[in-house]
């Protein structure tokens, strides 16, 4: 039979130390306001085009200056210009001088000697050690850190948190350390920023707690979920995002009957907030189904994963992580269902996407491997299931080790 590892998959118990991006995919941030979509407008006579597309930025407190990438920005608060894709055109070639090197003229990097100048000009003013350092330093460092360059942005977040001790601080550098791998001294600073008097920062340093130490997380996604209601309201999107981490928790120790209750209320929360056909929404539908599947209400349980994959279908298109999940499961339950040839065609889908996603050798296209060859063996076809397990078992071992649980289980399924 098939195992946890190899089925059902679910949303939001990923590390909470990348949330920005996770739930800016989702539609919304976890800064103080949600973040909007981005339209182009049509002109209004009191705004020039310079307006929109060169808005003034403040990158911090204390710094603020007129943009010149022309762009599509977020709320006029974002520095790196929207993306857009054109299809049809040709990459364009820049020359680079032999000996040199030429950066691409919106490259935010380009930026930092704005951010350490800053800081230099509060250091000269107001002395070494003074509020307003720490601001500016954290302001670099978390610049630092949102153009990829972790290992420059310690110094400075480290500079903010030994100056002011602030939380919100504590909690930056504590995310730059876990995403460094130093997990002990990011454990530490999480548990002091946790602790200060600020509930939204509590919230995300319980959230970072939880994804550094899986034997706690539901005591940690508790804390955080009460520290998200004070912070943000108890029907905050937010606080669905934490509902979601704690059910899955329970349903981590077999606890079906507590975890049901919050998945519903997280799944009503982002209905209202976000509207019913939301990726967020699609989220909790795809967690609510699977563990309606699993306590054998199948037909409820259909009909949330149906929706959840006609959601992620319209709102995510035809490739996404999420689709391949709703494929994964909804072939589950079909299995379940006695429904084969259904199944096949969604665990089909569900690999082709992840090759696409995550390449050939990932584990997730092992995980789609291992189902389609666990279906095919199960229905009497070893000739058409042995070479989808034996590729399975190659990206364990190859990625996981030999000794791996999903490695030895593929093993044995091959091994008459």
């Amino acid at each position: 039979m098939r195992t946890a590892e190899m089925c059902s998959r679910s949303y939001f118990a990923d590390s909470w130390i990348d949330r920005d991006q996770q739930l800016q995919k989702l539609g919304y941030s976890y800064s103080s306001s949600p973040l909007p979509s981005v339209r182009h407008r049509v002109a209004v006579a009191k705004q020039s085009c310079v307006g929109c597309h060169m808005p003034q930025v403040q990158t911090g407190p204390h710094l603020r200056f007129t943009n010149h990438w022309i762009g599509v920005y977020e709320n006029g608060s974002h520095l790196v210009p929207k993306r857009r894709t054109v299809k049809g055109l040709l990459p364009l070639q820049l020359a680079v001088p032999k000996g040199g090197s030429l950066s691409a003229p919106a490259d935010p990097s380009g930026l930092r000697p704005l951010f350490e100048q800053a800081l230099a000009d509060r250091e000269r003013e107001f002395g070494a050690r003074h509020p307003k350092v720490a601001r500016s330093a954290a302001d670099l460092g978390l610049f630092l850190k949102s153009i990829g360059q972790q290992a420059a942005a310690e110094s400075p977040l480290r500079k903010a948190v030994e100056i002011g001790g602030l939380p919100a601080d504590q909690e930056s550098l504590a995310s730059l350390l876990a995403g460094l791998g130093r997990q002990a001294e990011a454990i530490e600073l999480f548990r002091q920023s946790a602790s200060g008097s600020d509930p939204a920062v509590a919230a995300r340093s319980y959230a970072g707690l939880a994804a550094l130490d899986p034997q706690r997380a539901e005591s940690y996604y508790r804390r955080g979920l009460e520290s998200e209601e004070k912070a943000s309201g108890k029907d905050h999107p937010r606080v669905a995002i934490f509902l979601n981490n704690l059910a899955l928790a329970l349903r981590e120790r077999g606890d079906n009957a507590s975890a049901e209750p919050l998945l519903r209320r997280a799944l009503a929360i982002q209905e209202k907030a976000l509207g019913p056909d939301h990726a967020a929404a699609a989220s909790t539908l795809n967690n609510l189904g699977s563990l309606l599947q699993s306590t054998g209400r199948l037909a409820e349980a259909e009909r949330a994963e149906r929706r959840a994959l006609r959601i992620f279908e319209q709102k995510l298109g035809p490739e996404s992580m999420e689709l391949a999940t709703a494929c994964s499961n909804l072939a589950d339950l079909e299995w379940s269902m006695g429904v084969p040839a259904a199944a096949e065609s969604l665990y089909r889908r569900a690999l082709s996407i992840d090759e696409s996603v995550y390449g050939p050798d990932h584990t997730e296209v092992a995980a789609d491997l291992a189902n389609l060859g666990l279906l095919f063996k199960e229905s009497g076809k070893p000739a058409q299931a042995d070479p989808l397990l034996r590729r399975a078992l190659a990206i364990y071992e190859k990625e996981l080790g030999p000794n791996s649980d999903p490695a030895r289980k593929i093993r044995d399924s091959i091994i008459p």
